[in-house]
């Protein structure tokens, strides 16, 4: 009897690694919005995922340059999460362009010439 493929699964059942990072085009409504409090400038990003049988496990954000990119990671669906998301990060001055997914699509800029 092979034995891997019931440590696939259980891997898999178990693990909490993510499966994939959404992208833009799973995401129909995505809202992103500006805040300021105390002259500090915060960027909320929310939405819902589509695909019926994942989660989102972590979102993470990476400042290269004057851009940031979120990552929203997803997991196989479980107890205790959901496909939906909101997430807010501080948005410092030297940030220009926001972007989304391993896509890097574009859903802010400081210009004003992206707006979601």
């Amino acid at each position: 009897m092979r034995i891997w493929p019931f440590c696939f699964i259980f891997s898999l059942m178990f693990a909490e690694c993510s499966l994939m990072i959404l992208e833009i085009d799973f995401v129909p409504g995505l809202k992103v919005e500006i805040s300021t409090e105390s002259d500090i400038e915060y960027l909320q990003i929310s939405g819902l995922c589509m695909h019926s049988s994942l989660v989102v496990t972590r979102i993470t954000e990476k400042v290269k340059d004057d851009e940031m990119l979120i990552l929203v990671k997803l997991g196989l669906a479980r107890k205790g999460y959901s496909g939906s998301f909101c997430y807010r990060v501080r948005l410092d001055e030297n940030i220009n362009i926001v972007k989304f997914g391993n896509e890097k699509a574009v859903i802010w800029t400081r210009d004003e010439s992206v707006r979601f």
